[in-house]
């Protein structure tokens, strides 16, 4: 309520991202794809893919190299196709972009 009174910024900024353990938190999302029929198959293959990509940045991560925003940027259009597939399943055709 005090935010929408406000007549001023709310000056809040979030300059804190931390793409290992976001990477970490998708990989834990995505741990049961690959096995799960609620997935069609070419969702499950492009869901699978991105897993491997993910895991593989994490571990290019955790070995002292920093994120880019291009490497951040991969993981986020992961997650969102993960998050896509999970709101709808039937959507195959996430997997095309």
């Amino acid at each position: 309520m005090h935010a929408a009174d406000a007549d001023g910024s709310l000056e809040w900024r979030d300059f804190t991202a931390d793409p290992r353990a976001d990477a970490r938190s998708l990989l834990r999302m995505s741990a049961s794809v690959e096995s799960s029929a609620r997935f069609p198959w070419p969702l499950r293959r492009a869901l699978a893919a991105d897993r491997r990509a993910v895991e593989a940045l994490l571990r290019r991560w955790e070995a002292g190299e920093a994120p880019t925003h291009e490497s951040y940027r991969a993981l986020q259009l992961a997650s969102t196709r993960l998050q896509a597939a999970q709101w709808r399943p039937s959507g195959w055709y996430f997997a095309l972009w």
